[in-house]
């Protein structure tokens, strides 16, 4: 299990929030609106209680941090690379797609051109309905 440290990458204060969510596994931002909420409802209550436990809490080694922005660095890389090969993909299978499409639409006009020639021949031999 992961140890609790305040995070030295995702802070806005003492970085209580940001280390709480990634043990957590949650949105830091998420923890620090409801902290701002439960903090008016309890009239400053819970900011003591946040400056307590901010002292308490150790902060994030720096090999650690370092660590996870050398991840975080290799994971943003790794999605555009992903996101790229995606879209490449997406526009050769959209290639094939549309000509389908045109293909599927080619011979369904060339129906319609035909119908309109038989009702057209129909019509001129005076054979109306």
């Amino acid at each position: 299990m992961a140890n609790l440290y305040r995070s030295q990458t995702d802070k806005k204060l003492t970085g209580l929030c940001g280390g709480l969510a990634e043990y957590l596994n949650v949105d830091a931002n998420l923890l620090r609106v409801i902290l701002i909420i439960t903090a008016v409802f309890t009239g400053g209550t819970v900011i003591l209680l946040y400056v307590l436990i901010s002292l308490v809490i150790p902060k994030e080694p720096a090999l650690q941090s370092s660590f996870q922005n050398q991840h975080t660095a290799y994971d943003q890389s790794t999605v555009q690379q992903n996101s790229q090969t995606q879209s490449t993909t997406t526009y050769d299978s959209g290639s094939k797609i549309d000509d389908m499409m045109k293909d599927i639409e080619k011979k369904a006009m060339q129906q319609e051109i035909e119908d309109l020639k038989s009702k057209l021949a129909k019509y001129e031999k005076g054979e109306q309905k």
